[in-house]
C-alpha cells in the first residue's frame, strides 16, 4: 500500500517527472520558487560572485527517491542551467550531490 505522500506506486517510475511537471500545482510552485530564489544558489561556487539567473528548479532531494516532496518549497532551489546539469552528472555517476 502507498503511504498518503507516494505520487506513484513505483518510486522508479521513470515518467514521474513529466507527470509532475506538467502539473498547474507544478507551475505555481516553480513560479513561487523563482520569485523567492531569482538567482542561482551556485552550489558549487562556479560563478565567483557573479549573478546568474535561476533558469530551472532543483529537487534537492531526488524526485524518483523522494515524490511527496515533489512539491514541498524547502527541497526546491533555483538553479542555472549549468549548476543543474552538474548536479545532473554527479547523481547519475552515484556520487550524490
Amino acid at each position: 500500500m502507498n503511504s498518503p505522500g507516494r505520487l506513484h506506486k513505483n518510486p522508479y517510475d521513470p515518467d514521474r517527472a513529466t507527470k509532475i511537471r506538467s502539473t498547474y500545482r507544478w507551475q505555481r510552485i516553480r513560479s513561487q520558487v523563482r520569485r523567492r530564489n531569482p538567482l542561482c544558489a551556485d552550489p558549487f561556487g562556479d560563478h565567483e560572485g557573479i549573478p546568474v539567473a535561476t533558469q530551472e528548479i532543483h529537487h534537492i532531494k531526488s524526485l524518483n527517491q523522494f515524490p511527496e516532496l515533489a512539491f514541498d518549497l524547502e527541497n526546491l532551489q533555483g538553479l542555472c542551467i549549468d549548476c543543474h546539469q552538474k548536479i545532473d552528472h554527479i547523481r547519475g555517476r552515484g556520487i550524490g550531490a
